[in-house]
């Protein structure tokens, strides 16, 4: 069998916000939350620890936003560059939501902004940050052993992963779900090269 990244279940683009869904708890659902959203705040604040899930929630929302016909735009803000786009305001035109991903990276009057701007034209706007920034409405992402221990069991498609120790996992990654997909990583290589070499 082939090794490394590209076999890897746990591969960064088997894991990547976008490759895999966000799993709401029971009673819950992206409709659910873009509905929410729709009814009340103009700005959702999705806020949790680095390795949370905040970026995988934000594209399983947008995913559900597009599904139904709406058209969004998306800012993905990183620290070696946090300015938005010169054409921000242009790329909101017909928007009826804005995702913005990595809030607190974002110049502070910028964002404040690009709030703005969307509150403005009516367009609901979704940010995630580490903190709650103060724009709107927070919602708390914690990672769950539950739906961690899913995930690693449909990417391995082999035996379940035990919650349990999902949860002990969480614990020991500082309650990170990305620092345990990367531990994951990690033990497959060490398991699979030892079979193969």
């Amino acid at each position: 069998m082939k090794r490394g990244a590209p076999s890897n279940p746990f591969s960064s683009h088997r894991v990547a916000p976008g490759a895999i869904a966000y799993l709401f708890e029971e009673g819950e659902s992206a409709d659910g939350m873009l509905a929410r959203l729709d009814r009340a705040p103009a700005v959702l604040e999705l806020v949790g620890i680095h390795g949370a899930g905040k970026s995988t929630l934000l594209h399983t929302l947008r995913g559900a936003a597009e599904s139904r016909g709406a058209i969004c735009v998306c800012f993905r803000a990183r620290r070696d560059e946090p300015r938005l786009p010169w054409s921000w305001r242009w790329k909101l035109r017909g928007a009826a939501y804005c995702f913005i991903d990595g809030g607190e990276v974002i110049r502070p009057r910028q964002l404040a902004a690009l709030i703005r701007a969307c509150t403005a034209r009516g367009i609901k706007a979704v940010l995630t940050a580490h903190v709650h920034l103060g724009h709107g409405e927070p919602f708390n992402v914690q990672p769950r052993a539950e739906a961690l221990a899913k995930v690693a069991t449909e990417l391995t498609r082999s035996a379940a992963h035990n919650p349990a120790a999902m949860e002990v996992r969480l614990r020991d990654a500082g309650g990170s779900a990305r620092e345990v997909l990367f531990r994951l990583y990690d033990e497959w290589e060490e398991c699979h090269s030892h079979r193969v070499g």
